[in-house]
């Protein structure tokens, strides 16, 4: 019996997962004759075979296939109507399914409003992995799609929208073991965060334990998505903080007040904004940091105090300040501009220059990164030695039986000046000593002779001692007035 040629002229493959394959054909010459094709394989995996197709068709997907496996696909194609008998022709087709290309547990962490972090475990046929291809909806950022090598197991996108929806399509090629690019793919949907960065943070209050800060919400309070702040300070390398380097302060408004800080202590403070809620993964944006140092701790009493006998010197050590000192400032003020200045890294320092008696009142303050404590105060006295001699020694008014003395005291009177002691010499004997009550630089001599000459010496005499005498003056009185008797 004749029959006309049902069987294909041409057929072609593709296997496109680990669980199922495409077969495609053209149909035969006969396809008038045709009025079915079935479609078997080898191994009883998967879907229900045979299965049966219209004459119609030109290809099917077997699918429930077991990956990394070969099979052997007949395609007959069926004429049940030309006759008795059932005329039948088939091909068949070998195919292996891919090992599994996908990889697993893909994660997106969206961190910033710009970009987003991918991860992912590789698949279980990382072998046949030579690249995988990254690429997401919608088009915003950098230039998609981005290949890896398969050594890869994450990615960072750059360039996104802020708080814009994503999906994120990660595909595991294998482009080098068949005549066909194999590919699977996974995707994950991610949010970009909205503006989450505080801004203006400034600290307007700088105490010796605390710091005042104010700042400005970020933009992104507006879609409720920020429900903490935080203040984290970070102590620099002065032991300023505990081992643990910082500390974070939970706070709600725009402005806080942090404290329990170290005195004289430098700190870098940001403000972080946390979103626990609008997201699978807590979001925490950090402000850009500012740098600050409290207030150091004011100076203990003053220990000792011991001035040198020469007059000019005084030693000095007090009780340090509490926290981080990088050097004490102390100053001695005696008036009149006299004033000494000295910085010292411990708290002991030796005053020179001084003037001898004077009277100093001391400040001592601490000093830390920029920043001066309130002031500790103290007094001494310099030690009092001899005054010096008066100078400019003249008689100022003469008259015939008293002389009025002036002069100009001493540069250094090395104290305080008590009263001044004036020798009164004329010709041989002993000199007639007149003293002062007060230290004042003017005194009348009198019982003197009339139309003589007088010599004057004048001596300071302060505290504790008296000083060397004056160069001598010597002028002479007036003759006297005579009246005749009748």
């Amino acid at each position: 019996m004749a029959f006309c040629k049902s069987r294909f002229f041409f057929y072609k493959r593709v296997a496109n997962s680990q669980t199922q394959v495409t077969v495609t054909w053209y149909s035969p010459t006969a396809i008038t004759a045709v009025n079915t094709f079935e479609i078997s394989w080898t191994r009883n995996h998967g879907e229900s075979q045979p299965k049966s197709l219209p004459n119609s068709s030109r290809g099917t997907i077997i699918t429930g296939l077991q990956g990394e496996t070969d099979y052997t696909i007949t395609i007959t194609s069926k004429d049940t109507t030309s006759g008795s008998t059932t005329i039948s022709e088939s091909v068949t087709v070998n195919v292996k399914t891919m090992v599994n290309l996908k990889v697993s547990s893909a994660n997106a962490v969206a961190y910033s409003q710009t970009q987003v972090t991918v991860t992912w475990y590789s698949p279980n046929a990382i072998t046949a992995v030579n690249t995988f291809e990254i690429s997401w909806t919608p088009n915003h950022g950098e230039p998609q799609p981005k290949f890896l090598p398969n050594s890869s197991r994450g990615t960072i996108i750059t360039g996104l929208q802020g708080e814009t929806d994503y999906t994120i399509t990660i595909t595991s090629k294998d482009t080098t073991s068949g005549s066909t690019t194999i590919s699977e793919s996974v995707t994950v949907n991610v949010k970009t965060t909205s503006e989450l960065k505080s801004k203006n943070v400034q600290v307007t209050v700088i105490n010796t334990t605390s710091v005042t800060l104010t700042w400005t919400h970020p933009t992104a309070t507006s879609y409720n998505v920020i429900e903490d702040k935080q203040v984290r300070i970070t102590g620099t390398t002065n032991g300023s903080l505990p081992a643990s380097g910082s500390k974070d302060v939970l706070v709600s408004a725009t402005s806080t007040t942090v404290v329990g800080l170290t005195p004289g202590g430098s700190f870098f403070i940001t403000v972080v904004s946390i979103d626990t809620n609008s997201r699978h993964i807590q979001q925490e944006v950090a402000s850009d940091a500012v740098s600050v140092t409290t207030k150091p701790a004011v100076p203990g009493k003053i220990g000792s105090v011991v001035p040198d006998d020469t007059g000019y010197r005084v030693a000095l050590s007090w009780i340090g300040s509490v926290g981080v000192v990088t050097s004490y400032r102390v100053v001695f003020e005696g008036g009149n501009g006299d004033t000494h200045t000295q910085s010292s890294s411990t708290n002991t320092i030796t005053m020179t220059s001084l003037t001898p008696g004077r009277r100093y009142n001391i400040t001592i303050t601490a000093i830390s990164g920029g920043m001066t404590s309130d002031p500790s105060f103290g007094n001494t006295r310099a030690t009092v030695i001899a005054p010096d001699a008066p100078t400019n020694l003249k008689c100022n008014t003469v008259m015939d039986t008293n002389v009025t003395l002036v002069w100009t005291p001493p540069a250094n009177p090395n104290g305080d000046i008590m009263y001044y002691s004036i020798n009164v010499i004329s010709g041989p004997g002993s000199p007639r000593t007149v003293n002062t009550t007060t230290p004042v630089q003017i005194q009348e001599i009198d019982n003197l002779k009339e139309d003589s000459y007088y010599s004057f010496t004048v001596r300071a005499k302060n505290d504790l001692y008296d000083g060397p005498v004056s160069f001598s003056h010597t002028c002479k009185t007036k003759p006297g007035s005579f009246v005749s008797t009748p």
